[in-house]
């Protein structure tokens, strides 16, 4: 970027002068170098830093090009006056035209410069003063943070990464000093934990693994984990698992539509209730309990369908929410089960549909995405929703669905965001990155702004 605001000054100074050796002007160096050293004070990521390296050039040109627009004026006064023209080093030389003064075409030459290196700068600017930091950085595993979970108390969370461990954190009213309370290692390293979910007396935790087994602990004293029971792999790839709300049915699913329900009201002997086929195929990408446990949302490659699940044992399909997507990574209720939303990859959006009639669902609203929306989740009280997009977690305000506004941004991870909770009890979010890190935010501090 140094050469290209070099040769970007080099270049402007040679057609002003009409002089091919203007590269050659040793003077330029000290004008690009102090501009890029800012760069490490703003905490930017790779791609806002490669965008204010390219305003430094930008800027540096204009910098140059203004000060010989203005040695050239200066020039042409003297050579209309009679006086000598300026002798200061860099200045223009006398053209021998008389008369002329600042031209149009130095009006533009600047503002063609000067308006883009704006645009970009305000654009900078713009998102560093939405973008929140991190209340406390967890370093959680070693490689991705898979997944998180909150309890319902919001005192605890359970991680879930891909070296294996299942982590139960103790977390603070303010989410500053988060403490590991206890770890536990899966026996087989290439076959780790992916998902974890809490009853809702934060009594029994459950997390799946890649080959579909899933464990089922007794949460004791907060603070350790006692293995109950262990659910048997599938017979297809595991693509998903989620607990109802009182801890009492569990679901998973296969990439071959096939979903289980199974029943832990005794959870050291869990019972099949019942398996069942989704009714338009294709790949199962994610499954989700509505909070009230009556509604199960199956999202595949082909469509998000809804099923009545009020009787475990008598599963049946309620309605289809959307047919041909382009696939779906996650899918999840409001808190009133009033709202499904959904991300859709395949269109760069999340979609927010009214399901507050499980039998005729309606599209409320479309959150347009800048990249692949992997995750999404929604604040306790239903007014925000959480999306991951990339490497950064967005934020939209949906309190009138009518007009949703895009809220803050929060970064720092260096990998892909792959899993979001939000805590039932406050504005406190999680995010977990495939650099293992789990980054506590405090939504409420983009509330405030």
């Amino acid at each position: 970027m140094i050469l290209v605001g070099l040769a970007a000054k080099g270049t402007l100074y040679s057609l002003a002068h009409d002089d091919i050796d203007g590269l050659n002007y040793f003077f330029q160096f000290p004008l690009a170098l102090p501009w890029l050293f800012l760069g490490f004070l703003l905490d930017l990521d790779d791609v806002e830093y490669a965008y204010f390296l390219a305003c430094c050039g930008v800027f540096n040109a204009l910098l140059i090009y203004a000060w010989l627009v203005l040695g050239r004026a200066q020039s042409r006064v003297a050579g209309g006056t009679g006086q000598p023209a300026s002798t200061d080093v860099g200045a223009a030389p006398v053209s021998g035209r008389q008369g002329h003064r600042f031209s149009r075409h130095d009006l533009v030459g600047t503002l063609a410069v000067l308006v883009p290196l704006a645009a970009v700068a305000i654009t900078l600017i713009w998102r560093e003063a939405n973008e929140v930091d991190p209340v406390a950085t967890i370093a959680a595993h070693e490689g991705s943070a898979g997944a998180v979970a909150f309890s319902s108390d919001g005192r605890l969370l359970a991680s879930a990464g891909h070296d294996g461990a299942v982590r139960l954190w103790a977390v603070d009213q303010e989410a500053v000093h988060p403490q590991l309370l206890t770890s536990v290692i899966a026996d087989d390293f290439l076959n780790s934990y992916d998902k974890v979910a809490f009853s809702g007396d934060h009594r029994i935790l459950v997390a799946s693994r890649y080959d579909g087994k899933v464990t089922i602990w007794n949460v004791v004293d907060s603070a350790t984990l006692t293995e109950s029971a262990t659910l048997p792999s599938n017979a297809g790839l595991f693509t998903g698992m989620d607990l109802r709300s009182d801890g009492k049915v569990l679901a998973k699913a296969t990439n071959d539509h096939t979903v289980q329900l199974w029943g832990l009201a005794d959870p050291a002997n869990p019972v099949r209730l019942a398996t069942f086929d989704a009714r338009r195929g294709g790949n199962i990408t994610a499954i989700t309990f509505g909070s009230n446990g009556r509604t199960l949302a199956i999202a595949s490659s082909v469509a998000v369908e809804l099923w009545n699940v009020a009787d475990p044992s008598r599963p049946t399909l309620a309605a289809v929410v959307a047919e041909s997507v382009g696939g779906v990574d996650d899918t999840v209720f409001g808190s009133d089960d009033a709202l499904l939303a959904v991300t859709q990859f395949g269109d760069h959006a999340v979609t927010l549909w009214d399901v507050s009639d499980p039998s005729r669902p309606r599209l409320a609203a479309t959150l347009p995405t800048d990249g692949r929306a992997l995750a999404v989740a929604f604040s306790p009280d239903r007014r925000t929703l959480a999306i991951a997009i990339d490497k950064a977690v967005r934020l939209w305000d949906i309190s009138d669905l009518q007009n949703p506004a895009e809220g803050a941004t929060f970064s720092g991870h260096d990998g892909w965001v792959g899993g979001l909770a939000f805590r039932p009890t406050g504005a406190i979010l999680a995010s977990t990155g495939d650099n293992g890190k789990i980054r506590l935010w405090n939504e409420s501090s983009f509330s405030a702004r």
